[in-house]
């Protein structure tokens, strides 16, 4: 297995046909697992305003650590650049994703009760502990529906990218 650094405008073509490809190619960060046949497994990407991640990887190559491995390497680049931390938006049942971004450390900041969706983010550096307060605070005093609106003008803004 082979993991690839690059931007989703790079692998736009390749990308045609897998799943979530315009997640996917609309990434500034992304993070592909290329097998031995030269076939793609699976993809990370970071995007949009808040480095949303986001990833999947291919039922037969799942279970083996390469969604984990992808999604390390891509937060280790988005914590080198602007705004140094990265978010994600994990289904509430989805308690696979949740353990594997606990386990690198991200961690819950809100949840969205209209979509059962949790907010997650990277602590692992000091803006990304500060937006995970921020994003507590925040939470607090907004209503709930607000940030469903938000989530999804932000989600559907950073998709606004031709396949």
């Amino acid at each position: 297995m082979k993991f690839l650094l690059s931007n989703g405008g790079y692998f736009r073509e390749r990308l045609q046909g897998f799943t979530w490809a315009r997640e996917f190619v609309s990434s500034k960060i992304l993070v592909v697992c290329i097998d031995d046949m030269d076939k793609i497994v699976g993809v990370c990407g970071i995007r949009s305003l808040f480095n949303i991640a986001v990833y999947y990887v291919r039922e037969d190559y799942r279970g083996r650590g390469i969604g984990s491995r992808q999604l390390k390497i891509a937060i280790q680049a988005a914590e080198k650049r602007p705004p140094y931390f990265a978010t994600g938006m994990v289904s509430s049942e989805n308690v696979v994703a949740l353990h594997a971004g606990r386990k690198l450390g991200f961690r819950e900041a809100l949840f969205l009760k209209k979509t059962r969706q949790i907010l997650m983010v990277s602590t692992n550096t000091r803006m990304g502990r500060l937006a995970w307060v921020s994003f507590r605070v925040i939470g607090h005093l907004l209503p709930n529906n607000l940030w469903t609106y938000v989530h999804r003008r932000l989600y559907e803004k950073s998709l606004k990218v031709p396949l």
